[in-house]
Formats: C-alpha cells, sequence, structure tokens
C-alpha cells in the first residue's frame, strides 16, 4: 500500500472517512456546492485582479460555478448559492474595491 500525504490527511481528519474513501474505494455521490461556490469566488477574485475588469471577474465565477450548479441539481441542490447570487457578489466585490 503506497501512502501519500492526501491519505494520511485523511485519516488524521477523520479515520472513518479514510476508510470508506481509501479502503472501500467510495466517494460521494453529491457535489458539495458551498465549496465549489467558494472556489469560483476566488476564481472571479484572480480573475479581477489580474484584469482589473469586473466582467472578466463574474465571467470566471459563472464559467467555474454554473455547470456543477446545474449538475447538483440547481435550485433543488441549494437556492441560495445560484451563478446569479455569486455573480452579483463578485460585481459588488469588484465595485468595493476597484484601483
Amino acid at each position: 500500500m503506497i501512502v501519500d500525504n492526501y491519505t494520511l490527511a485523511a485519516f488524521k481528519r477523520c479515520p472513518k472517512y479514510y476508510y470508506y474513501r481509501h479502503e472501500l474505494n467510495l466517494v460521494p455521490k453529491e457535489v458539495a456546492l458551498a465549496p465549489q461556490f467558494g472556489i469560483a469566488v476566488h476564481a472571479a477574485l484572480e480573475a479581477f485582479y489580474r484584469h482589473n475588469d469586473p466582467a472578466k471577474a463574474v465571467k470566471a465565477f459563472v464559467e467555474a460555478y454554473a455547470p456543477l450548479w446545474q449538475e447538483a441539481g440547481g435550485v433543488e441542490a441549494d437556492a441560495r448559492r445560484t451563478p446569479e447570487t455569486g455573480a452579483e457578489v463578485v460585481l459588488a466585490y469588484c465595485e468595493q474595491f476597484a484601483n
């Protein structure tokens, strides 16, 4: 058995998770949208600071998050973290912190 940093961290965080994921090779059926929302926001902020363009930031968010949100079931999966809500948050941030 090969043990890497990822598997050690998984075991340290939760031995039961480690067992299900790495011993039984079980993976969650659903994509957790909250972390994906955050990852998409970070992608948008990177685009904003790279190009200093709010439109590119919003586009980066929507491209990163909308497909995952749709795949997970859209409003049925998470009515609070919609692509529209995320775009509004990103745009508000860009307006607040524009150079």
